[in-house]
């Protein structure tokens, strides 16, 4: 597989977040769904049925219906490949050192110029982000305690 340079297919993130209007506060999922902290018994969400991709890699028509964070790309042929995980499921998206978790529901997952890529949406303010696999805690589909 060739591999493209990660700060090329940031350049296609960062414009589809930008393009779609993401990155923003709001308090609703791109399903329409409420999010916070007391939406559940255990204080995280149900699992959304809608706004989110499986099994294929998002296209820009994707991004723009809420359905997808995020389109790897490069010119105007997608790259990404859908990574095998769970979508959606629950997750915390942790910092360097471990000592940081935000609660998030992965919404997208492909790998990208050898790069794995992670679409979610953070459940205390609604807003959504891109991180790379290795930032998150993945912790299934039932919600954690």
């Amino acid at each position: 597989m060739r591999k493209t340079p990660v700060h090329q297919l940031l350049l296609v993130v960062l414009a589809a977040v930008s393009a779609a209007g993401l990155g923003a506060c709001g308090s609703e999922t791109p399903s329409g769904e409420t999010t916070g902290s007391g939406s559940g018994a255990s204080g995280w969400p149900v699992l959304p049925s809608s706004g989110f991709i499986v099994g294929r890699a998002a296209s820009m028509a994707d991004v723009e219906s809420g359905d997808a964070v995020f389109v790897a790309q490069v010119g105007e042929s997608i790259i990404g490949v859908p990574l095998d995980l769970q979508i959606p499921q629950y997750a915390y998206l942790t910092d360097a050192g471990g000592s940081d978790r935000i609660r998030v529901i992965i919404v997208q997952a492909e790998n990208a110029g050898g790069t794995d890529m992670i679409g979610y949406l953070q459940i205390d303010d609604g807003s959504q982000g891109v991180g790379t696999l290795a930032e998150f805690e993945l912790l299934g589909i039932i919600p954690p305690e």
